[in-house]
Formats: C-alpha cells, structure tokens, sequence
C-alpha cells in the first residue's frame, strides 16, 4: 500500500487517522509540527501527505508550497477544521490535491 505523512498539531485527529489508515494496510507516519513535518517529508519520502492548514504558529499553506516546489506530484490533501472556502481555493491553487473539512469521516 501508500506511505502516507499526517501532519497535524491536534493529536486525536492524528491518532483516529494513523489507525484507520494502518487498517487499511497503508505505512503511516505523522508529525505535529511545521518543521517536524517538512523534515519528516524529506526524510521519509512519502507517497501521500495529510497536511493540517492551521498548525500551531504556521500557516499549513506555507508547507504545502514548499512539498509542491521540491516533489510536485505527492498529491496533498489538505485538512481544516477552522477554514473558509477563500482558504481551500488558494489551497487548491497552490498545488493541493483536495479539500477535506474536520472532523474527518473515515
């Protein structure tokens, strides 16, 4: 299956992610912070990020652009719980592969 990176400061949404997708035979690993992620994303060469837009003191869109200048084509999804549809369009312009609202149905 995909090796798949969860960036994400809120922990129960890492956890309920981390288990189901492991479930479902995916390599899982996760970060809770902007400078853990980027550097787990270099590190561990992911098929697929699951990255938060608001992480603590960052901005998700910022990681985003920099996943999107070195490997453009590992697909992000981006997640919110606190975000408008102004924030999924420049997501989406900025090289996300899709939109997903919190709480995340499984």
């Amino acid at each position: 299956m995909s090796k798949i990176l969860i960036i994400d400061d809120e922990k129960n949404i890492i956890r309920t992610l981390e288990t189901f997708l492991k479930i479902k035979g995916h390599d899982v690993r996760t970060a809770g912070s902007f400078e853990k992620g980027y550097m787990n994303f270099r590190k561990e060469k992911p098929e697929i990020v699951i990255l938060d837009v608001f992480l603590k003191g960052r901005n998700g869109i910022e990681l985003l652009s920099l996943i999107h200048r070195e490997k453009s084509y590992v697909p992000v999804i981006m997640i919110s719980g606190h975000a408008d549809i102004a924030t999924a369009v420049e997501s989406i312009k900025k090289g996300a592969w899709d939109f997903i609202e919190k709480p995340i149905n499984t």
